[in-house]
């Protein structure tokens, strides 16, 4: 198995700055250049160069400040500074998979670009927009952009963002399968870098080069390549680089029956995977050493290497490699003749395949739906103008008409009684039409109505999945650490968590008393889970009564949940939460408190461990958002505040949630 290698595939940061990749070591230095500059030319300079370097680690943050240096670069000249916030946005929307935003500003960036003539920093965003093309999987369109990239890095004589679109070259091939032209560019980029003395780049081509015939079947010569590129990643301390070069050497002597070899090398690189703490690194590296020992007939130590490769993929809560580790557990007990739990793990896996496509098939029926639903309503639109214009035409005729009769009644006598019944007949007319547009301006407003109505179920098809998911991995947790009795309490009452998300499942909204039961289970559930536990409190003014008062469907859980795996999860003692609520000035005032470490730390062990990613207050960002629109009031969403004790140290985060007053 060969991973794939993520080289800084460009470097975006030109013009700025020098030529740089990202790392997120370097936003310290960067927040502090914001603080102490003097001009909005040096914060702009800052706040892309953050935007950049937060996409790697929180990417909401950087959005952020992405957003903050494009106000300003908005008042300032030249374009060149809208240009180079824009590089950085459209990257940050790469890291976040939104492609359509991505490529809304990497090319407002080229036409600033084109239109200074700038061709260095040109270049640096076609090779951006070849790496959103590739990540689309349109090999011809980032072929194209990349060919326009690397002959601008001629034209300007850029030797190392040369050496990169060249390896993107050979990517692109290597991607195909045609892995002849693709050692080609891994060697020009090789030879390239090699004249810009960048070595770690170098090496990087040097590890490509014997993956394409590793992918061949050319394990003898993958391991030259390999051996070549291993001392270069040692002598730069570069940890990540390393292990994934003794993971693939323990690939390749596997291929070739290498055994000892190859476990040799599993357990070199998994030493350097714990160094880093990469929980991904560590279970393909367990999987690894597992298929190994499975290869030489050593059942149990590949048993309790598929196990520990499985426990990383709970971690990660990422159900592709849960998947993975389930199928090759069950293949596992299958040639152990244990067919009891080769079922099991085979019956799990299935589980979790189903799971990963239940989400893309509500969204998708969501989506025919509202196709459907518009397509209705265009027609009866078009019904609707159609009448209307018959009636136009009704009116002009009978104009036609009104202009013959008067002049027969001046022939005849009868102007005046001939003008009466034009006036009455215009009158009926009018009518007709004031009446057609008013069924319109209905029919439009019903077809906003479900549109709204099928966001917030959309939204709420991503929320529900995610919060049972993450109970069902704490009862997972209790069962492979030996808490049975744990594990049981859990299991009754999450079953009657259960039942009440089922019953409430196609109710939008709730009344308070409900939502409050729900988040009281959900925090007995919580507290079962952490040995040390915590203690909480929920306190509603007298002024609010909860049966009578309407919120939105499990709004207050995230919070909860936020504040307990991020804030009191890594506090040793003296752990509690509380949730407060009031009413004021028209509006619901809820209140969730922790006295855990603060988001600051918190964000600092997130971003070493990554074994935590909280979507839930994004989804309840977006449903806010819809309730805010319904209502027209511009304070219903929620303010995160941090809390600090003593000395100005973080003592746990207040998070405030402000609601419309909803009767139930």
């Amino acid at each position: 198995m060969i991973k794939k290698i993520i080289l800084p595939w460009v470097c975006i940061m030109v013009g700025i700055g020098q030529l740089a990749a990202q790392d997120a070591g370097k936003i310290a230095g960067f927040k502090k250049q914001l603080l102490n500059a003097t001009t909005d030319t040096d914060r702009v300079r800052a706040l892309a160069m953050l935007s950049f370097h937060y996409s790697i680690v929180n990417s909401d943050t950087a959005l952020y400040y992405g957003f903050k240096g494009m106000e300003l670069a908005k008042n300032l000249h030249p374009k060149e500074w809208i240009a180079h916030v824009s590089n950085s946005l459209g990257w940050v929307y790469l890291k976040r998979n939104q492609y359509d935003s991505s490529k809304k500003y990497f090319l407002s960036a080229l036409e600033i670009w084109e239109e200074l003539g700038d061709k260095k920093n040109k270049k640096v965003v076609l090779g951006n927009l070849s790496v959103l093309y590739m990540e689309n999987v349109d090999y011809t369109k980032s072929m194209e952009y990349l060919s326009q990239a690397i002959k601008l890095d001629d034209e300007v004589k850029d030797t190392l963002s040369k050496g990169i679109d060249l390896y993107n070259v050979g990517r692109l091939y290597n991607l195909q399968g045609n892995y002849m032209e693709a050692r080609k560019y891994f060697l020009q980029s090789y030879e390239t870098h090699m004249l810009s003395g960048t070595s770690i780049y170098s090496a990087e081509a040097l590890l490509s080069i014997g993956n394409t015939y590793q992918s061949a079947k050319e394990d003898d010569k993958a391991l030259l390549y390999y051996k070549k590129c291993l001392p270069v990643f040692q002598k730069l301390n570069d940890i990540s680089r390393t292990g994934l070069t003794y993971e693939n050497m323990a690939g390749s002597f596997k291929n070739k029956k290498q055994f000892d070899e190859s476990i040799q090398y599993y357990l070199l690189a998994n030493k350097e995977y714990n160094e880093t703490g990469n929980k991904a690194d560590l279970f393909y590296g367990t999987s690894g050493l597992a298929d190994t020992y499975q290869s030489m007939g050593n059942y149990s130590l590949a048993e309790a290497s598929f196990k520990d490769a499985m426990q990383y993929a709970l971690d990660l809560h990422d159900k592709n490699l849960q998947y993975q580790a389930a199928n090759n557990l069950s293949g596992l007990y299958k040639l152990m003749n244990d067919y009891p739990n080769a079922y099991s793990f085979l019956e799990n896996a299935g589980r979790i395949k189903d799971s990963l496509f239940t989400k893309d098939k509500q969204d998708e029926l969501l989506k025919l739906q509202t196709q459907f639903e518009t397509e209705r309503k265009d027609k009866e639109n078009k019904l609707l103008k159609a009448q209307n214009d018959i009636a136009n035409a009704t009116l002009q005729r009978n104009r036609i008409f009104l202009f013959v009769a008067v002049f027969g009644l001046l022939l005849l006598g009868s102007l005046l009684f001939m003008i009466y019944k034009n006036k009455e007949a215009k009158a009926k007319h009018i009518n007709e039409l004031e009446l057609l547009n008013k069924q319109l301006n209905e029919q439009q407003k019903e077809i906003n109505d479900f549109n709204t109505l099928l966001k917030l179920k959309a939204l709420r098809s991503q929320m529900n999945p995610h919060f049972i998911f993450n109970c069902m991995s704490s009862i997972q947790e209790c069962m492979l650490t030996g808490r049975i009795d744990d594990a049981s309490t859990y299991l009754t009452k999450l079953s009657r968590l259960l039942r009440m998300v089922l019953n409430y499942a196609d109710d939008e909204n709730i009344t308070l008393d409900k939502e409050l039961e729900m988040l009281r289970l959900y925090l007995q559930l919580e507290k079962i889970r952490l040995k040390n536990g915590f203690e909480y409190t929920i306190d509603i003014d007298e002024d609010v009564i909860p049966e009578e008062i309407n919120v939105p469907t499990l709004i207050l859980q995230p919070f909860a949940e936020n504040a307990i795996w991020h804030g009191l999860l890594n506090k040793e003692d003296n752990r509690s939460l509380s949730v407060k609520g009031i009413l004021k000035d028209d509006m619901l005032h809820l209140t969730v408190e922790d006295n855990g470490i603060g988001r600051t730390k918190a964000t600092l062990l997130k971003s070493a461990k990554k074994n935590h990613d909280s979507k839930g207050l994004q989804l309840i960002e977006k449903r806010l958002a819809i309730l805010r629109q319904q209502y027209n009031k511009s304070k219903v969403g929620f303010i995160i505040h941090d809390l600090l004790g003593k000395d100005n140290e973080p003592s746990g985060t207040n998070v405030e949630i402000n609601l419309p007053v909803m009767p139930a």
